[in-house]
């Protein structure tokens, strides 16, 4: 599963007067300087280097949100999930109203487990922008993890009303829709998925599964071939594979 974040790498514009000396201008902006190097080398990769601009720009500014939200963002890239809460933590209490601060922080708890801490930043980030995507898919993921398939169903509808062409929330969703019963309209979502995302491995193996437990075996082996094709390295694949060539 995976989770997707919020990287907000805003470009600051700041208006001066006339009469401010140059000096006085360089050092109004120092700290959006040293935001903007800090984009620009997280958009390059180097996430550690971007921590180091970011931490400085804060230095000179100790209420520059953005800072701390994109520091968050590389922490969240570089796996050191206490010092992304803690960054998110310093943007929700500047911006409380920042629904996709509370998306950033609940995909922090989803990472590290602590899922019903996740739901609730997911909650809130959906009260405050009911149309929030990336919010209903990130908590829909969570609610599969904690294996309640009806709230993820809903959560994966929401997602494909708001966004026919998300294929992640399809494959979700039709594999929920598997475990209700509903056959038919479990696998023409997971062909949805493929349709739109042909190189998603997780599509082929969640069709896999369908068609092993319907007995179609042929048509099993080849979806999980290509799941296999395209994610080699993954042991649940690879295992069903097995299952099925043990049975055909």
């Amino acid at each position: 599963m995976t989770y997707r974040v919020f990287y907000h790498l805003c470009k600051s514009i700041v208006t001066t007067t006339i009469w401010l000396t140059t000096a006085c201008i360089y050092a109004q902006t120092r700290h959006l300087e040293k935001l903007e190097i800090g984009n620009a080398l997280f958009r390059q990769g180097n996430y550690q280097e971007a921590i180091t601009a970011y931490s400085e720009a804060i230095e000179l500014d100790t209420n520059l949100v953005q800072a701390y939200n994109n520091r968050g963002n590389a922490y969240f890239r570089l796996n050191q999930f206490i010092n992304a809460l803690s960054d998110y933590d310093k943007v929700i209490a500047r911006t409380p109203k920042d629904a996709d601060a509370y998306l950033n922080r609940g995909n922090v708890y989803a990472i590290i487990g602590d899922n019903w801490r996740a739901i609730r930043d997911y909650n809130t980030a959906i009260k405050l922008n009911s149309n929030h995507e990336e919010a209903y898919y990130n908590r829909g993921l969570t609610y599969f993890a904690l294996k309640n398939y009806v709230k993820a169903k809903e959560d994966m509808m929401q997602c494909v009303k708001l966004n026919a062409n998300n294929a992640e929330a399809h494959n979700y969703l039709g594999i929920c829709l598997y475990f209700e019963g509903n056959t038919k309209e479990a696998l023409a979502h997971i062909d949805r998925a493929i349709d739109l995302a042909p190189q998603y491995a997780e599509a082929y193996y969640h069709r896999a599964t369908v068609y092993f437990e319907e007995g179609l075996l042929p048509q099993a082996l080849e979806a999980i071939n290509k799941a296999v094709q395209l994610a080699p390295n993954i042991a649940e694949y690879k295992a069903l594979k097995g299952e099925i060539e043990k049975i055909k």
